[in-house]
């Protein structure tokens, strides 16, 4: 990738707006160029940091009596005890038992011992907490190799308990609070509530608006278990029993608390492991300039029951939904289906009952073409994106009948939802239909009195398959492959900047500049490089127009550039000198072809290939000289297409095919 970027650089500095002559041709006006590519080196992200401050306060409350509520006691930033409420408050003999003494109006004045140990330990009270790591439950663990980043929290020991045991017909809420944290959990050292089939004491816990998060009830007896992680920095902690029977109640000693909503992760998308209830977040994933995307996931599990479930969804850039996941839904390693867009948004949503493992999206996968390249008539991608719409065009001038032959057509579908593949003729008369799910191999279509056929394929949002692949056309005067179907004599223009070449020899007297001249250029001239003096020359009417060579040409509106291609057979092959550096070059095979095939002659020289979508006015990816998966040299070029081509040392560029 570094190599890539240092010469995608020197491409910007050799792209650089030059000063144009006067010629024939009508002459830049506007002081433009031709586009250079917008190159952006992806460093890993970092990630985001955690160095928090803990909280330094417990809040506790009392244990019994009509008391007040909401008595704060712990300890402040420099280490000492203090305590506070809405009426007096004493507090005597720290740290071990605390004898507190509350005065106010309306309530009775009485002493009361409260053991709360532990407030003020050491690791609480330092400027960078004890990041620990989330275990992932013996239930998730699979056999997969999953990726999950450390995940930063905080563990504060405390102590908030009932009487042991409790008194029967008793009520009472305490409060643990951790201002600025996003999740929090609570330890139970133990837990033990009484009960019957129809009696039994409860214990409940809210959050800070009320919203019950937790719920226990008699006969319940476990000890050293953690509550699931909710969304609050606030918990209350509710005993409520009744007049049966008592228990031990309950010890809290622990709470553990995330402060960030998302965790540092150095994948694509990550939630907590394992998430927190009540919880709604979204990740977005976005590769501009790409027409199609999936995503990996190393992991995803999500908890649920037939009526409560956490869903993960999946949405393009504008909120319409591509994938559902609802819980329980558990799977490692596995590709979403191919979506067309270039941004993903992942949104997970989780409600209070269960929470499980969450997910890890750790590759994406994209496609920049909004077709395949192909050496066949045509071809969808295998399998093929959903929301996807192209058209391909089939044509034999001069044939009276046609008919196409399929290699293979396999289309998804259900009862109400199907993906179409249907042909019209020039006119867009329809002609033939099929609909998903179908699947067939090597057969041929009926006849249809055209020479041109167009098949448009029109894919819904639900499922994928294979597509098609249209490898033969046949007409009454035979049956015909791709290759033996002569190269368009045209060159199509689209508005804006087009990057050009002639893919064959053109016939004398229709071999220079002067075809472009119908073409309404808005003032600019049309340019070729000199890759040896680093400069651009504007052509004159006269200039000739040889193969191999890239030219820069605007257009205001679509055009169509007629070309009058040599039947002369003794014109040698065509080859083309190149200089060290960025050189602007075309290709002269009649059908695609594999860069690699294509710069054979140069193989030790060239190192990078650029070409240009003059439909969507951007460069597209990269092509690299042994490259692989997006920039791999097995993508092919296309006649009629200027590339930039990057040489480290001088070369001669030979022609291939007719």
């Amino acid at each position: 990738m570094k190599q890539i970027f240092t010469l995608a650089i020197a491409l910007l500095i050799a792209l650089a707006p030059l000063g144009v002559a006067a010629e024939p041709l009508p002459t830049d006006t506007t002081g433009a160029s031709p586009p250079a590519p917008e190159v952006t080196y992806l460093e890993p992200s970092e990630s985001q940091s955690t160095n928090i401050t803990p909280l330094l306060c417990v809040n506790e409350s009392s244990t019994s009596g009509p008391l007040l509520s909401d008595i704060k006691v712990g300890c402040d930033e420099s280490g000492e005890y203090f305590s506070e409420s809405g009426g007096s408050v004493t507090v005597t003999d720290t740290p071990e038992p605390w004898s507190v003494n509350i005065s106010e109006s309306d309530y009775d004045s009485r002493d009361l011992d409260q053991s709360i140990i532990d407030t003020c330990e050491e690791n609480g009270s330092t400027e960078q907490p004890e990041w620990l790591t989330d275990t992932v439950p013996d239930g998730t663990t699979t056999d997969a190799t999953l990726h999950a980043s450390v995940q930063p929290s905080r563990i504060r020991n405390i102590t908030v308990e009932s009487k042991h045991p409790y008194a029967n017909n008793f009520t009472y809420t305490w409060e643990i609070s951790d201002p600025g944290a996003h999740q929090m959990r609570l330890h139970f050292d133990k837990l033990s509530l009484a009960g019957s089939l129809s009696h039994y004491d409860t214990l409940r816990i809210y959050d800070e608006l009320g919203r019950e998060l937790v719920y226990y009830k008699g006969p319940d007896d476990d000890t050293d278990f953690w509550t699931a992680w909710q969304t609050t920095d606030t918990l209350r902690v509710k005993l409520v029993t009744d007049s049966r029977y008592t228990s031990y109640g309950f010890l809290i000693d622990k709470v553990e608390c995330r402060d960030e909503k998302i965790p540092p992760t150095e994948h694509l998308a990550e939630s907590y492991h394992p998430y927190a209830n009540n919880y709604v977040h979204t990740w977005k994933i976005s590769k501009p300039g790409a027409n199609q995307m999936r995503l990996h996931f190393d992991k995803l599990s999500l908890a649920g029951s037939l009526s409560h479930y956490d869903t993960l969804r999946i949405y393009d850039e504008l909120g319409r939904e591509l994938v559902y996941y609802k819980g329980p839904d558990d799977g490692t390693d596995f590709w979403t289906a191919w979506q067309t867009t270039d941004t993903l948004l992942v949104k997970l949503v989780t409600d209070s009952r269960y929470t499980s493992y969450g997910f890890l999206i750790d590759k994406v996968d994209c496609r920049y073409e909004k077709f395949p390249p192909t050496e066949h008539f045509a071809e969808s991608y295998h399998p093929y994106a959903n929301n996807y719409v192209h058209t391909w065009k089939i044509s034999m001038p001069g044939a009276n009948k046609t008919r196409l032959h399929f290699d293979k057509l396999s289309l998804a579908g259900s009862w109400s939802h199907y993906d179409t593949l249907r042909i019209y003729d020039e006119l867009g008369r329809e002609l033939v239909y099929y609909k998903g799910p179908t699947d067939n191999t090597d057969f041929w279509t009926e006849w249809q009195t055209t020479d041109t056929l167009r098949v448009k394929l029109v894919t819904d949002g639900q499922y994928t398959s294979y597509g098609f692949l249209i490898d033969l056309i046949e007409t009454e005067e035979g049956v015909f492959t791709p290759s033996q179907i002569p190269a368009p004599a045209n060159l199509t223009l689209h508005p804006g900047w087009n990057f050009i070449s002639v893919p064959r020899p053109l016939a004398a007297g229709n071999d220079t500049a002067l075809i472009f001249a119908p073409v309404e250029t808005d003032g600019h001239s049309v340019l070729r490089y000199d890759a040896a003096a680093g400069e651009w020359v504007p052509l004159v009417a006269t200039d000739r127009l040889a193969p191999l060579e890239g030219f820069w040409m605007y257009s205001t509106e679509p055009s169509t550039v007629l070309l009058n291609f040599s039947t002369d057979p003794l014109l040698p092959p065509a080859k083309r000198s190149l200089s060290t550096g960025w050189n602007a070059v075309g290709v002269t095979s009649t059908i695609p072809a594999t860069a690699r095939d294509t710069f054979h002659s140069v193989n030790a020289q060239w190192t990078t290939l650029i070409g240009f979508n003059a439909g969507k006015q951007a460069f597209e990816a990269g092509i690299v000289n042994g490259g692989s998966g997006t920039n791999a040299d097995t993508r092919s070029v296309y006649p009629g297409k200027g590339y930039w081509l990057y040489m480290t040392e001088p070369g001669t560029l030979c022609a291939i095919g007719a």
